[in-house]
């Protein structure tokens, strides 16, 4: 397969994308005001940020396999883009209103997706190519066409309809991953756009530190604040892009479908704890909601990342990593506990991430 690098038209579809998760992101600060309701929100703002990524990810798969044999990608991408922004602009807790701009939003990403593996199919030469692209359109043509048949129905109906195509529409490539080991990935490529696309999703952290700093930069104490904040964003960062060049291989023969789904874990852990960032700077927030939110989006992003590192080692790796790497994760989830116990404040719960961080960042894959 011939080596990609990621164009200037796949960063900006890609900054269309981050964008409008961003915008989603507001929703977790509802946990705020209604604090007892914080895992059924953050189930509200799954069902939101998951159409949006996998509506990347499908696209960022077909120009990883295809993106050099189809013609004129960008005509697809840019009325993608178009929908993205209705789409994005139809979330809001009162979903009823908006449902039928969503699904519109949706539907149009998915079925440009869908017209560009009819597209592409009748340029590829190779028999095993040409049956992954009909698998795939396919399946994905009746998942679509569930999710579209939810605008006949009202209610809760409706929405199970919509979200089951929707599941679908993610689940079946598993399933066929033995199917699809027969169109293996550029690694290379598919690392650099999830890396980059993760990267983004970090700047949803400094605009947290930046709105947490205005109007108060004469406030030690929120100067403090800040300035633990980013320090552990900064470790954990580091602990991800520092290694990630070197640990996995980019010759690896692969469908890339473990790398693809982790990427949406990750983008929850950063949008999780940039919630986390915003609460922790209202005194009023209760510290057990605190706790849960910075731990487990700490706890959820160091998990895969050594997932990721592991899964998709170079070879010449050493094998002796996993004990040292449950260890430590038996160690975020003890403080974890100790902390829904004690109650810390929000500075100690930083300084407790910032060790845990330190100690990960200790953690180096040797060849």
């Amino acid at each position: 397969m011939e080596e990609r690098k990621v164009s200037w038209l796949e960063l900006f579809y890609d900054l269309i994308f981050v964008v409008a998760i961003s915008s989603t992101t507001h929703l977790l600060l509802e946990i705020e005001k209604e604090p007892q309701r914080m895992f059924l929100i953050m189930g509200e703002y799954l069902l939101m940020v998951v159409p949006l990524w996998w509506a990347w990810a499908g696209e960022t798969m077909f120009l990883n396999r295809y993106g050099l044999i189809i013609k004129k990608p960008a005509l697809f991408m840019f009325v993608q883009m178009l929908f993205m922004l209705l789409m994005t602009a139809s979330f809001n807790l009162n979903f009823d209103a908006t449902y039928p701009t969503f699904l519109i939003g949706y539907i149009g990403i998915r079925f440009s997706t869908i017209l560009q593996y009819y597209s592409v199919q009748r340029c590829l030469e190779d028999e095993k190519s040409r049956k992954v692209v009909k698998l795939l359109r396919n399946y994905f043509t009746m998942t679509i066409l569930i999710s579209s048949s939810s605008i006949f129905f009202d209610g809760s109906l409706r929405y199970f309809i919509l979200f089951l195509g929707m599941f679908l529409d993610i689940v079946i490539p598993l399933f066929n991953h033995n199917r699809l080991n027969s169109a293996p990935v550029d690694v290379a490529h598919l690392a650099e756009r999830l890396g980059l696309f993760t990267l983004i999703t970090f700047g949803e952290t400094v605009v947290a530190l930046i709105g947490i700093l205005t109007g108060k930069t004469n406030h030690i104490e929120t100067l403090l604040y800040v300035g633990l904040s980013f320090l552990v964003i900064i470790l954990i960062w580091w602990s991800y892009y520092d290694q990630m060049d070197d640990v996995i291989d980019k010759e690896q023969e692969t469908n890339g479908q473990l790398l693809l789904y982790s990427n949406l874990f990750l983008l929850l852990a950063v949008t999780f704890f940039a919630a986390a960032l915003h609460l922790g700077a209202q005194q009023h927030v209760q510290p057990k909601v605190l706790v849960h939110l910075f731990f487990m989006s700490f706890f959820l992003f160091y998990s895969v990342k050594h997932f990721i590192f592991n899964r998709h080692r170079k070879g010449e790796i050493e094998r002796k990593m996993i004990k040292r790497i449950l260890l430590l994760g038996s160690l975020i989830i003890g403080m974890y506990l100790l902390a829904l116990i004690v109650h810390p404040s929000v500075l100690i719960i930083l300084i407790c991430l910032a060790v845990l961080s330190l100690l990960d960042n200790q953690l180096r894959y040797q060849f």
